[in-house]
Order: structure tokens, then C-alpha cells, then sequence
């Protein structure tokens, strides 16, 4: 399109010229946020007291293999719904996990869980699982008010069904109850906010 001198002294060819530097801006940040980054909300109990509920997070997305033990994962939930479910890696392929009255078990090592909500012991039912290539074996840290891999018809979550990794958590409901703070893979998470 081509404009005479006149169409340039123009309302919008001024606003035009002025903000032209936000066309880039929109396309990378929707571009960023269509497949980098996402946001996320956390609306029940199962990842406490890493997760309150009403937290959000933000997260990356991942690809098949590029998780790590403790990773905080986004994924569609397992039962058919519409939710989103967000669950901590226990398991990766090739592990051989036993759940046992007095913890959890990866290749014959029990876990040290300082994320596991501290004021409930958490009641176990004893099984093994051993987890099958491509897949992973997920907890919420608050197991006994969990819908996690122990309790699914098929215990295991596809690597290609995780949507990303939860790696920052921020407050949504006012106050500052939940602070801002990165999700620590075997710790407290790091308060910024107080």
C-alpha cells in the first residue's frame, strides 16, 4: 500500500509509524506463549504444600526424554475430563518403583521427600511398578489427597501426554499467601514473596 503525503499526516499512519515496534512484540510473545511457555492454575489440594491451591505456575514445555526425576509436570488428566492435572515425576522409564508402608521406593532406594506434606503421614497401599519405555510414574506431594499414578487403571502417563514443567509458582488469589518461587525438585520451594 502506498500513501500520498497527505494519507502520512494521518491519525493512523501516525499511530502507525509510532508503534510500529508492537507488531514483533505480540507475534513473539504469542509465539513464546504458544510454544515455549504456558501458564497454568492449581485448583485442588494434591501438590501441597509445594502448590497451594489457587497458585499459578509457569511452565515450559517439554519434549519426550527430557524429564528428570522430581520435575513438576502439566498434563492432560488421565480420566477423559477437560482438566489439567500437575503431578511431581516419581518415575522414569525403566525404574523399578515399590510403594511400602513407610515410603516410596525407586530401584531399591527410598526417596528422601522433603516436599511430601509434613502434616500428614502418608498411608500407602504396598505395590511395585515397574515403568515401561516412554512413560513415567507421577505422586502429588500431598498423597494422601492425591489422584496420581496409584490409583489409575493404567499407572503410567505417556512422556508425549505431558504438556511441560512447572518451574515457577506465583500467587492468583490476593495476599501473598503462596509468594512467587521456583520449584525445587527435591526441596521447600524458595520463597521470594513474604
Amino acid at each position: 500500500m502506498i500513501l500520498n503525503d497527505k494519507d502520512q499526516g494521518s491519525f493512523l499512519w501516525r499511530t502507525a509509524k509510532n508503534y510500529w515496534f508492537l507488531i514483533p512484540v505480540v507475534l513473539g510473545t504469542f509465539f513464546l506463549f504458544h510454544y515455549v511457555f504456558f501458564l497454568g492454575y492449581v485448583p485442588s489440594e494434591s501438590m501441597e504444600p509445594t502448590l497451594d491451591i489457587g497458585s499459578g505456575v509457569f511452565a515450559i514445555r517439554t519434549e519426550p526424554g527430557e524429564l528428570h526425576h522430581g520435575d513438576v509436570v502439566i498434563f492432560d488428566a488421565p480420566n477423559g475430563s477437560n482438566e489439567i492435572w500437575i503431578k511431581r515425576v516419581i518415575g522414569l522409564p525403566g525404574d523399578e518403583i515399590a510403594i511400602r508402608s513407610d515410603g516410596v521406593y525407586r530401584n531399591g532406594q527410598k526417596l528422601s521427600e522433603e516436599y511430601v506434606n509434613p502434616e500428614e503421614v502418608p498411608v500407602y497401599t504396598e505395590e511395585s511398578y515397574a515403568v515401561p519405555a516412554g512413560k513415567v510414574f507421577v505422586m502429588g506431594d500431598n498423597r494422601n489427597h492425591s489422584n496420581d499414578s496409584r490409583f489409575w487403571d493404567e499407572p503410567f502417563l505417556a512422556e508425549e501426554d505431558i504438556d511441560g514443567k512447572a518451574i515457577l509458582k506465583f500467587p492468583v488469589k490476593p495476599g501473598c499467601k503462596s509468594g512467587v518461587g521456583l520449584i525445587v525438585k527435591q526441596s521447600k520451594n524458595i520463597e521470594i514473596c513474604t
